[in-house]
């Protein structure tokens, strides 16, 4: 009889399927996916964010910046308005933990 998988070995192969499904997508699959596949989020992010690269020649990453535009952001204003979030403490922690996980996805 099959011994049955720990919690941890169901995670870690989780976590192992979505590493490798993300090693071959390109931005603007993810930037699509952070977006929703809603095309006038699409539209509204690529007119933002055209604007950003004429203004600074540095931002050439859409997966970023959809990620910092249109989840970072929002989901820190939700931290914020729920009282969860204690800027002080938790922005370098957080903030660092934020950006290693971006700094992954490029």
């Amino acid at each position: 009889m099959p011994r049955k998988a720990s919690s941890h070995q169901i995670d870690t192969t989780l976590k192992n399927i979505l590493l490798h499904n993300l090693l071959g997508v390109d931005q603007q699959e993810v930037r699509d996916y952070l977006l929703g596949y809603n095309e006038d989020s699409i539209k509204r992010f690529l007119g933002n964010f055209d604007k950003l690269k004429n203004d600074s020649e540095q931002i050439t990453n859409e997966a970023y910046q959809a990620y910092s535009q249109d989840v970072k952001l929002p989901f820190l204003k939700a931290l914020k308005l729920f009282g969860l979030w204690r800027q002080e403490v938790n922005q370098n922690k957080l903030e660092m933990k934020l950006q290693e996980i971006a700094d992954s996805l490029i």
